[in-house]
């Protein structure tokens, strides 16, 4: 349905789709800035709600070392002290309480034009110089969608060299081989900002552009899994989700 619907060229009521069920504090910093650049009422999102709301030293303290890191400026505040919260922002229909590691949501993907992946870290450790590569990094392959990640160094480089594309010729993905976490966000930022201001008839035509990408993507992912799941292996990667 997903190619079908961009090859009919289909408007969409949102720009992009971040999930954020886990709410860790990194994908508070990028509610926070979604909110701050006005970009949330065009971003199909849902956040866990923190487990305890904070005192106002707490959330001060909280906010300095995200200022100290560079992830959050003095101008963020407000936003930052409205999206960390125990506020829960919850799909139609979902329940946050589950884990949606083998869940595939198409009243989701249907409504967007690209996906905000929030990866589990965005710290590189010394002691594990490979990206974490979760779930969440794959999910747009099967989902059929382009993507922009916030994660680990170096984690758009890992997936192409997995063999995926990573829709260089619409996207810059250049953000993702700056080191500094703080950096990168900030390059991040504003290339989700630019593809939020792309009109939906261009986003349409866009996507259309990218479908031999999209479909690359899917067949890829398939075939690793046959590689690593042959017919016959129990498996309950994609058999879950019926693929």
């Amino acid at each position: 349905q997903q190619i079908q619907d961009i090859k009919d060229l289909k408007i969409r009521k949102y720009h992009a789709l971040s999930y954020n069920r886990q709410p860790h504090m990194h994908r508070a910093y990028l509610l926070t800035r979604l909110d701050y650049e006005n970009l949330l009422d065009n971003t199909l999102y849902s956040w866990g709600g923190t487990d305890r709301k904070l005192t106002n030293e707490q959330m001060n303290d909280e906010y300095e070392y995200a200022r100290h890191w560079k992830y959050l400026r003095d101008e963020h505040f407000e936003s930052f002290a409205k999206m960390y919260s125990p506020n829960s922002v919850v799909f139609p229909n979902e329940d946050l309480e589950t884990n949606k590691a083998h869940s595939i949501q198409f009243d989701h993907i249907k409504d967007a034009y690209f996906q905000i992946v929030s990866e589990t870290f965005v710290i590189n450790h010394p002691d594990s110089p490979d990206p974490f590569l979760s779930e969440k990094s794959y999910k747009s392959f099967i989902s059929g969608m382009p993507f922009v990640t916030w994660g680990q160094q170096n984690t758009i480089a890992a997936l192409k060299d997995q063999g995926y594309h990573t829709f260089d010729d619409w996207i810059d993905q250049s953000y993702d081989a700056y080191k500094p976490a703080g950096q990168r966000f900030d390059l991040l930022m504003k290339e989700i900002k630019r593809l939020c201001a792309i009109p939906s008839e261009e986003w349409s035509v866009m996507l259309k552009e990218m479908l031999p990408a999209i479909e690359h993507n899917k067949k890829q992912l398939l075939q690793t899994h046959e590689q690593y799941f042959p017919p016959g292996v129990p498996s309950i990667k994609l058999a879950e989700v019926g693929l």
